[in-house]
């Protein structure tokens, strides 16, 4: 086999120096990326306010749930409480 390069093969790589499209992609998933007004927007504050309550909820009220961790939380929440008003 010679050294010679193929013509399919030439054309190929020609091919592939061709532009993509995908400029007007880009721009039609940046538009959709928009944020949203309305809604949308409010829609995702009450998720982020929701997921800070329930965390905190979660923090708070799993720890009553155990047998042994809830007289010691409780006296943690008393003596919190006590020192607050001291």
């Amino acid at each position: 086999m010679a050294d010679e390069l193929d013509a399919n093969l030439l054309r190929a790589f020609a091919q592939t120096e061709s532009p993509l499209p995908a400029e007007p992609f880009v721009a039609q998933t940046a538009a959709r990326l928009q944020p949203g007004r309305g809604p949308l927007r409010s829609a995702g504050l009450y998720s982020l306010i929701g997921g800070v309550l329930t965390s905190l909820a979660g923090g708070i009220l799993l720890p009553l749930r155990m047998r042994q961790t809830r007289l010691m939380t409780l006296g943690a929440a008393a003596m919190t409480i006590w020192a607050a008003f001291l």
